[in-house]
């Protein structure tokens, strides 16, 4: 019955010897059951393993308590069970059952990166943003330093699409995400918000107020030159594939604080405000909100 599964199952004694196993556990140990049966554990496992595993199943064999982990190695995810079989009122030996969750992993992982990011561009979409800006909020508390939101809308976009269509719309966006990216820290965050409407968040910048507002000008500046650049695309014209060249131009708004019990709504607003007021003010310019203390 016990190689009726894929699970891997092994019995061990208080020594950490195995005193049974089915073919999955002798696999994915590299091995066959006849060689291993009475081998030592912590023989056939890496070093990085084996004191976990031995504190885990000495804890078992003194508590009488079953026990669970999650472990991940190589790329694969296990879920493992520990339990203690008893000859009277003492634990004679464990059973462990090692199952395979990678693919369940996997998927719980492609659920919460899809709740958690732009599907087109895969950047950080508004959920993730005003997570991270609530962190930098809370490090603001204690670097005392200043951060900036900058929010930019592409200006002349909507043409863009109505004539060639989502799909070239689309290849715009992808292309405005890698450029976005470009140049940016580690630490700074890049999101798209929907549409053509993309989000910066410059964190850890100088505790100095005029410092501060310096290095943002020059990043948004940098990041409106970089959008300026020409956009080069294949387009389907008589039946053949043609190069095709569209110039974007961006607005951006900035919000400039430094004050971390001010509110990550009212920040992102600010810089909404602004990014409108620089479309108004003609398209393809930079206007920052300095953020006081509320």
């Amino acid at each position: 019955m016990i190689n009726a599964t894929t699970d891997s199952i092994l019995q061990l004694d208080i020594q950490g010897n195995i005193l049974m196993l089915n073919d999955s556990a002798a696999k994915r140990l590299g091995s066959t059951v006849e060689q291993l049966l009475g081998a030592q554990l912590s023989d056939q496992l890496e070093e990085c393993y084996v004191a976990r595993q031995k504190v885990i199943i000495e804890k078992v064999f003194f508590t009488g308590k079953a026990a669970k982990i999650e472990d991940a190695r190589d790329g694969y995810f296990f879920l493992i069970d520990y339990y203690p079989i008893f000859k009277e009122e003492n634990v004679e030996s464990v059973v462990v059952f090692v199952h395979d969750i990678t693919e369940q992993k996997k998927s719980q992982m492609e659920i919460e990166h899809l709740a958690f990011h732009d599907f087109l561009t895969q950047l950080p979409n508004r959920r993730l943003f005003i997570d991270r800006l609530e962190y930098t909020l809370t490090i603001m508390t204690r670097s005392r330093s200043c951060a900036a939101v900058l929010f930019m809308d592409l200006d002349n976009f909507k043409p863009l699409n109505d004539l060639y269509g989502h799909a070239i719309g689309d290849l715009i966006l992808q292309e405005t995400a890698t450029r976005l990216q470009e140049g940016l820290r580690d630490s700074d965050v890049v999101s798209r918000f929907g549409g053509d409407e993309f989000v910066i968040l410059l964190t850890n910048l100088s505790n100095s107020h005029d410092e501060a507002r310096t290095y943002v000008l020059q990043v948004a500046e940098k990041i409106r030159l970089k959008i300026n650049e020409v956009y080069k695309f294949d387009v389907q014209k008589n039946n053949h594939l043609e190069q095709t060249e569209h110039s974007c131009h961006v607005s951006i708004g900035i919000s400039l604080f430094c004050d971390p019990k001010i509110n990550p709504e009212y920040i992102i607003g600010e810089a909404d405000k602004a990014m409108y007021e620089a479309k108004e003010q003609g398209k393809n310019r930079i206007v920052m909100y300095d953020i006081k203390s509320i």
